[in-house]
């Protein structure tokens, strides 16, 4: 048993509960907090057919959705067949917390639990639709490489509307290559294009039908406009027209750099999977939270996935009143379509277990004035508490600076008279919480602010991950890229994206000039290769290097190409070898049966003497490397394998270097894309011989280019040696202890605070006293070192999601000692808090100025239910009567304010 040749990412997936075997569960039985409550009940029992349930706020939706899976397990569903959707990360946490403390779980379970875009991340790797070494790129690099792409300075898009005309671009390119790709209308992205842009004009202009044919194929480039240069140059038809040339290249630059961006994996999942379907892995037992906030496209994604026998079951589970991002390609209208599926099976929810009366009142008075919802299905509360005097109140303020004193005002009230109470200032604008943390700063009072440039996507947080990523897989580019940014080696990250792009182009990485001077890995692997080598594989009891047992040696001596000599041994063990290999019977177990078992310790020091002072070479081989130490050290005494054979080169690497677009490194597959000779058997001295097959074929391609792969190093030294000097020694440590282990503390976090450290001695980055706040919630509410007690094991475990979490992760997570929150609404969608001030309250924000349509102003409408239903006990608003300023061409002006007509239904129920 070997490890696979890609990185092991969380998946989402959530414990075995401890005290019981797979699949084995007691008989289920309701939790008695559901015993009141029928309608919870009959949801959480819920076991065929397409349901939807729609909840408003407070009405235990995460504990449903929880309890459900603890029902099913009971009940005999196979964790294979569950698939559980969230919309972010943070809901999907909350999700598999419930469901673990249900389970009283411990260990490993393959029950996915996330967001859609983590699910197709998964489906596109684990089915080689993507090259094995694509990196995911978020909006801010997409940015930064569609600016490269039309001659930009880094930076220079920042306002103005520069940054749109790149969204733009970016946009099209997605829904150009959904047109050319086949995908349906009703699935198509971005096509708000469509009412930017009068793409009917433009055809038009170049003589061309305006269809969906000729649409994709300007895009692709196949079909060519006709423009009439004899006229006036057209600046609009000029700049449509490179629109469709930037989009274009944009997927090139991706293509070549093996990147994808969110809305990628989105459509290269859809577009695979419904072309195998008879292969795909569908699943009978779905549930999909916040359904209101997905598109029609990721509805048809799931769609797909789901096993549509009358034995299935779905539950689609949403609030159609927190509908609020129609700006990322949600549409309320796809609730009547999963109306129209469910049919009779629509169910509600009516008990709000978090509110008090008082508050509910506003709540359900504003969704039936303001938002049409029946009477009838507005929730109740056994919660009769009272209202005090400061539970409801409208405060006013003369003008908008002094509205922000006001609310600094009522936060240090707040904080006073209820100090283990959180309270949270929700703002319609980054600039407004930005305005606002400052007076509060300036109060001295601690705050969190959600808003703005997220922590994880700043200079400091992206250079602590980088490294992270090259020191786990240096052959990721993007995050080199980033690493000679910052380490002063480039100015502009469109520089060193070029420059890693050209290294690779001619087998080199930026590795090399930190391990080598004046040559590289593949250089030294050829001048290896000219003499005596070992090319050797083991076969093991499990994945883990520092407690399983090698079962299986086998290797071969190479000289100058030709095999001299062979070596196989069977090692006894008294660990259990695994049935199954992936999908196949493991074929180690009728060797280990038949074979003439070797003593540990005689066969290890014979495998040892065989070697003697040869360079050892393998597939994936520092994982024989590694579990070959240890298991020397218990079985022999004394030993360190690196201390007698420290160089070892990897075929693995060699692939990663010679071939950095292929889908699957596996040495089955290399066998096969390059029609080599060999088998890949899963028995070690099968693969050896595979492994030389693969080892000499990439050999011949690199001698055919060495001369350019060393011009390319002699022409680079300069920066080389910079680069060794700046980043060598740092990069060196870190992979230094990768393998060591602490079941007390998380090595992956002492090691980002270290280099956090350095980083900033070094002025690479500046201090940043939110990164702490990253620290705390990796230690605390992340990486667990009793599982994985290893720096390389925490990388494996962690590092996708590290690089994929957000500020709002952060807010319920125990690293957050602040109590009070400064937050945009739409980052504050799923959280609560106890008290709550919602700041400009004022008409022409909500609704804001520019929503003329009906639909666009409902949607203002919801966005300020969202606002309201995040306080569990307080709700203050607070508006400006007027607001002045400076315009553009430098006259002041002043004007009146009236508060939010979104008020005119509750305010009888506030203090003023």
């Amino acid at each position: 048993m070997k490890p696979t040749d890609t990185p092991n990412t969380q998946d989402g997936s959530i414990p075995t509960p401890g005290s019981y075997p797979l699949y084995e569960y007691p008989a289920y039985t309701f939790d008695r907090k559901y015993e009141n409550d029928e309608f919870q009940k009959k949801v959480i029992t819920l076991d065929s057919g397409y349901h939807l349930v729609l909840a408003p706020p407070g009405c235990g939706k995460t504990d449903i959705l929880a309890e459900r899976v603890v029902r099913a397990l009971s009940c005999g569903v196979s964790l294979d067949d569950m698939l559980c959707l969230t919309f972010t990360n943070r809901a999907a946490r909350g999700m598999r917390s419930r469901i673990l403390e249900r389970l009283q779980a411990s260990g490993e379970m393959s029950l996915f639990v996330g967001n859609v875009h983590r699910f197709c991340s998964h489906y596109l790797f684990d089915n080689n639709v993507v090259a094995r070494d694509t990196t995911v790129i978020d909006e801010q690099e997409s940015l930064s490489i569609m600016a490269s792409i039309f001659g930009w300075k880094e930076g220079s898009y920042a306002g103005n509307g520069y940054n749109r005309v790149l969204t733009n671009a970016i946009k099209l390119q997605h829904l150009g290559y959904m047109i050319a790709s086949g995908c349906p209308k009703e699935f198509l992205m971005h096509t708000d294009l469509f009412r930017t842009f009068d793409y009917k004009t433009l055809f038009k202009l170049v003589s061309l039908d305006y269809t969906m044919e000729n649409f994709a194929g300007l895009y692709t480039g196949t079909v060519f406009p006709k423009v009439d240069t004899s006229g006036q140059p057209s600046k609009y038809l000029d700049d449509c027209l490179q629109q469709f040339k930037f989009a274009r290249k944009y997927q090139q630059y991706k293509e070549e750099r093996n990147l994808v961006d969110f809305d990628d994996l989105l459509i290269l999942t859809y577009i695979h999977a419904s072309q195998h379907q008879d292969r795909l892995k569908k699943y009978s037992w779905i549930q999909i939270d916040e359904v209101q906030d997905l598109s029609p496209f990721q509805f048809g994604i799931i769609d797909l996935f789901t096993d549509h026998s009358k034995e299935n079951v779905t539950l689609y589970l949403g609030d159609e009143q927190q509908a609020i991002f129609s700006f990322i390609g949600a549409k309320l209208a796809t609730l009547e379509w999963l109306r129209e599926r469910c049919g009779e099976n629509m169910h509600r929810l009516y008990f709000n277990y978090r509110s008090p009366k008082y508050l509910l009142d506003v709540f359900n008075t504003y969704a039936n004035m303001e938002l049409d919802v029946d009477p009838h299905f507005l929730p109740k509360t056994i919660n009769l508490t009272e209202a005090g005097q400061d539970s409801l109140c409208i405060l006013s303020a003369p003008e908008k600076d002094a509205e922000v004193r006001l609310v600094a005002e009522s936060v240090g009230n707040f904080c006073t008279l209820y100090p283990a109470e959180r309270v949270a200032v929700l703002v319609p604008w980054n600039k407004d919480a930005d305005q606002i943390s400052s007076v509060l700063s300036d109060r001295n009072i601690p705050h969190f602010k959600i808003s703005g440039t997220d922590l994880f996507t700043t200079r400091q947080a992206q250079l602590l991950f980088a490294h992270l990523q090259v020191v786990y897989l240096d052959s990721n580019m993007m995050a080199w890229s980033k690493i000679l940014t910052g380490t002063g080696i480039f100015n502009e990250d469109s520089e060193a994206r070029r420059f890693v792009k050209y290294l690779r182009d001619n087998y080199l990485l930026p590795s090399d000039f930190l391990n080598y001077t004046r040559s590289s890995y593949m250089l030294e692997l050829y001048r290896c290769c000219q003499g005596e080598y070992v090319i050797f594989d083991t076969e093991t009891t499990g994945l883990n290097v520092f407690e399983d047992d090698i079962v299986q040696i086998a290797a071969i001596k190479v000289n100058a190409g030709k095999i001299t000599d062979r070596f196989n041994i069977i090692l006894h063990t008294d660990k259990q070898i695994p049935a199954m290999l992936g999908g196949i019977i493991n074929p180690l177990l009728q060797e280990y049966e038949r074979a003439e078992k070797v003593d540990r310790k005689t066969g290890l020091c014979a495998f040892m003497d065989f070697v003697g002072d040869c360079t050892l070479i393998g597939q994936n081989v520092e994982y024989d490397c590694y579990i070959l130490d240890y298991n020397l050290r218990r079985d022999c005494g004394d030993f360190s394998f690196f201390t007698v054979h420290p160089l070892y080169f990897d075929t693995l690497r060699v692939a990663r270097i010679m071939a950095p677009r292929l889908k699957s490194y596996k040495l089955k597959s290399l066998l096969e894309v390059f029609g080599l000779e060999g088998e890949n058997s899963h028995l070690a001295d099968d693969d050896v011989i595979a492994t030389l097959s693969v080892l000499d074929h990439f050999l011949g391609i690199f001698a055919a280019n060495m001369q350019q792969h060393i011009d390319c190093l002699q022409n680079n030294s300069a920066v080389a040696e910079l680069f060794r000097r700046a980043y060598a020694d740092i990069y060196h440590g870190t992979l230094s202890r990768l393998y060591q282990r602490s079941f007390e503390t998380p090595l992956l976090v002492d090691e980002l605070e270290q280099l956090y450290g350095t980083f900033i001695q070094k002025e690479w980055i500046t201090a940043n006293p939110k990164m702490q706040y990253i620290f705390s919630f990796l230690r605390n509410d992340v990486i667990f070192p009793e599982k994985t007690p290893s720096l390389k094991e925490q990388l494996s475990a962690h590092l996708l999601d590290i690089t994929t979490y957000r500020e709002a992760d952060l807010c319920d997570s125990s690293c957050i000692t602040e109590k009070v929150f400064v937050s945009t609404v739409h980052k504050a969608k799923g959280l609560e808090f106890e008290n709550v001030i919602i700041f400009e309250a004022t008409d022409g924000i909500y609704p804001f100025f520019d929503k003329k349509t009906p639909e666009e102003i409902r949607e203002s409408a919801r966005l300020f239910y969202v606002a309201m239903t995040r306080a569990k006990k307080r709700l203050h608003i607070t508006y400006a009567e007027s607001v002045s300023g400076i315009s553009k061409w430098g006259n002041p002006y002043s004007i009146d304010k009236e508060p939010t007509p979104f008020l005119r239904h509750i305010k009888k129920y506030f203090n003023f």
